[in-house]
């Protein structure tokens, strides 16, 4: 999970909490209220006659469950809100500007180890408006001491990739390089120019060991 998705979801999981923590203190309110209603109603409308103790109920346990679960679903619901709207108040997964400014965000990266290689999947998410053709990539395999191995083509479909569209590519590398350390991806446009890209939420961190951050040699990094 890279810092950019943790600062996405810091301050949007704290807001939930305290939405969560008001709607139980109106839910606890309006039982409140609902059981003085009825306590007074079976005491009638002579004040003197003793109250009867406050006794919780088979019904009572049951609106208990009910409101929890609905102050529960209104949250998770205001949570979405908060990570997935462009209407929202706060920076979220749709709205952040640091990403838009990239064409491309890689949002789904997964990795199989084999006897002998690897293979890679991922999704990449166009953020233009505009088509991209010919977006091909390579992935970089790098050794413990910074330097590059080998590299395997990368093929993104379907192509050209649409606008505000996804797109998927799967690279599978037989060999089996001596002291492998990592592997970096690099996307290409029809020049063979790097194309930025940034990470989205299912993506791991750069300083995650299957995927280590580009060493300074790296003319690309």
């Amino acid at each position: 999970m890279t810092q950019e998705t943790i600062d996405i979801l810091d301050p949007a999981l704290w807001y939930s909490l305290l939405a969560f923590l008001i709607l139980i203190m109106l839910a606890s309110c309006w039982m409140a209220l609902r059981a003085y209603s009825r306590r007074r109603r079976r005491q009638g409308d002579d004040p003197q006659e003793p109250q009867p103790a406050l006794q919780a109920t088979a019904a009572d346990v049951g609106s208990i469950f009910k409101a929890l679960l609905l102050c529960a679903v209104l949250s998770a619901l205001f949570l979405t809100g908060l990570l997935l709207t462009p209407f929202s108040f706060l920076e979220n997964f749709v709205n952040t500007e640091s990403w838009k400014m990239k064409p491309l965000r890689l949002t789904y990266l997964t990795l199989q180890r084999l006897e002998a290689g690897f293979v890679l999947e991922g999704e990449l998410y166009n953020q233009t408006e505009e088509p991209i053709e010919a977006l091909t990539g390579v992935v970089k395999i790098w050794g413990v001491d910074d330097q590059l191995l080998d590299e395997a083509p990368l093929q993104v479909e379907p192509m050209p990739l649409p606008a505000l569209q996804t797109g998927r590519f799967k690279v599978r590398y037989e060999e089996e390089p001596v002291l492998l350390h990592g592997y970096q991806i690099v996307f290409l446009d029809a020049e063979g120019n790097p194309i930025p890209h940034t990470q989205g939420f299912d993506v791991p961190d750069d300083e995650d060991p299957q995927a280590p951050p580009a060493p300074s040699s790296d003319p690309q990094s």
